[in-house]
């Protein structure tokens, strides 16, 4: 019987030690980070990505409410903050998050989007290359393209460069059917894929290699 009666005399103890004397904690659970948005204007960004990252953890998505986006729930320590939007500069901030007896003592950041610096130019789709079996160009070749996304009805003519080579469309991503043909050989055809970042579309080459029409 004093054997028990220590035992839980030593529970009651570790018990007692394990929680904030004198504090009444709530059952909520509070956000770590919450994240505003805004332009350099101060209006609200359209249609913005938050993820964060806890102490080098997987990203998360953080939920929209209430015109924030909240970021994490009773989540201590390091949260890498990314924000993302259309026509706007990446933003990437590291916010620490502390914590009392209780919860987490939320954190409030203020993101200011910067738009993008884009040129005006404009960025060939794709630049086509037309050679025979022995890599050598092959002269009066001529290519074609229509982009997949487009309704044309008939394929444009790319245009030769000086230096060889021909530009297959400008500004155009996605799939792209290229079709290239020469006197003597065998016509050849391509589907391509051009991708693009937040300005312009990333440039892809692609060579025919032809056969001779025996």
């Amino acid at each position: 019987m004093k054997i028990l009666a220590m035992t839980i005399l030593g529970s009651l103890v570790l018990l007692v030690a394990g929680c904030p004397q004198g504090v009444d904690c709530t059952l909520e659970a509070r956000v770590s980070v919450s994240v505003t948005v805004t332009d350099a204007d101060g209006e609200p960004v359209p249609e913005v990505g938050v993820t964060y990252e806890a102490n080098g953890g997987a990203p998360e998505t953080c939920e929209e409410h209430g015109g924030a986006y909240l970021c994490g729930h009773e989540v201590e320590g390091d949260l890498l903050i990314r924000v993302q939007a259309e026509g706007y500069q990446d933003h990437a901030e590291t916010v620490t998050v502390t914590a009392d007896e209780c919860h987490v003592l939320t954190e409030h950041l203020e993101v200011i989007l910067q738009p993008l610096d884009c040129t005006d130019e404009e960025i060939p789709s794709v630049i086509a290359y037309v050679v025979d079996a022995a890599g050598d160009d092959i002269p009066d070749a001529a290519v074609e393209y229509v982009p997949q996304d487009e309704l044309w009805t008939a394929p444009e003519p790319c245009e030769p460069l000086a230096q060889g080579g021909f530009v297959c469309g400008y500004e155009y991503d996605g799939f792209i059917d290229l079709w290239a043909e020469a006197p003597g050989f065998e016509s050849g055809y391509a589907a391509v894929e051009v991708g693009a970042d937040e300005c312009h579309v990333i440039t892809e080459e692609y060579t025919f290699v032809l056969d001779p029409d025996d």
